[in-house]
């Protein structure tokens, strides 16, 4: 591999260029197209946004943007993960996120990652819209709605109501 800075070979599994220190983080796996990469998570993301984030392609990658990020941590986890068997755990954190993750991509944010029972979304890439900081936060509104639905509808019985906390933040 090579560096993209200062054109220096570089071992495979280098993640910072050994001689300049350049990020090597973007750099696509040889061989492996974008569309190739972006088709595991292809049955999460509805095709028209698909789209709109291919069509961003490597553009983005060095620009400076405003961006809103929204940590969403379902609370009463613990709880249920001392009183249900995992089988049931799994089921319900599953169910639960599944309603959490069609509201970010109705406001087409973008999941950065799941972090045991909490998701992280940015809103301003690689999709940008001049009200992202909006979008976040009707997004949050909506997922409070969507945590009391799924108390509402939950087939597995919960010792407690599942809550919800969300925090926001903009900036560059």
């Amino acid at each position: 591999m090579l560096c993209p800075n200062c054109s220096i070979e570089l071992p495979s599994q280098a993640r910072f260029c050994l001689n300049c220190g350049a990020p090597l983080g973007g750099i696509p796996q040889p061989g492996v197209r974008a569309a190739d990469r972006f088709s595991l998570i292809k049955d999460y993301i509805p095709p028209e946004l698909a789209n709109k984030i291919l069509t961003a392609g490597r553009k983005i990658e060095s620009e400076r943007r405003h961006v809103t990020i929204l940590f969403a941590d379902v609370t009463g986890f613990t709880t249920l993960a001392e009183q249900l068997d995992m089988e049931d755990l799994s089921t319900v954190l599953n169910d639960s996120f599944r309603g959490l993750i069609a509201t970010i991509l109705k406001y087409e944010g973008t999941i950065d990652k799941f972090i045991g029972d909490g998701i992280m979304a940015i809103f301003g890439a690689p999709l940008a819209h001049e009200n992202d900081p909006e979008r976040a936060v009707r997004c949050a509104l909506e997922m409070m709605t969507d945590i009391e639905r799924y108390n509402a509808l939950s087939s597995t019985p919960l010792p407690a109501p599942l809550g919800l906390h969300v925090g926001l933040h903009s900036g560059m």
